[in-house]
């Protein structure tokens, strides 16, 4: 991530596209978040590396429930924070720390 930017593991459970711009629900073992996606899809990092995800539509009204994500976001840009970054991952991906 880049300065300023925070990454976590979680389920994105809905997506809404209201008039103040597109808003992601997110579902992490520490509880809920409530991202901003400015006004357009354009702006974010998508990526998938799950093969399950064929022919999945990633827009407005779509639930990414079953499946765990990377979600990289800066904290305290609107709600939760604005999401910048979307990673599909298998369901047993986990971080791993990295000794120094």
């Amino acid at each position: 991530p880049k300065t300023g930017e925070k990454r976590i593991l979680g389920n994105i459970t809905i997506i809404k596209c209201l008039k103040e711009g597109i808003n992601f629900s997110v579902k992490t073992q520490n509880g809920n978040l409530n991202l901003s996606g400015g006004q357009s899809f354009q702006t974010l990092h998508l990526a998938a590396f799950n093969v399950d995800l064929e022919g999945k539509q990633f827009g407005c009204n779509s639930s990414f429930a079953n499946y765990l994500a990377i979600i990289t976001y800066l904290p305290g840009n609107g709600l939760n924070g604005k999401i910048v970054g979307v990673e599909i991952v298998p369901k047993n991906f986990r971080f791993v720390e990295v000794s120094k």
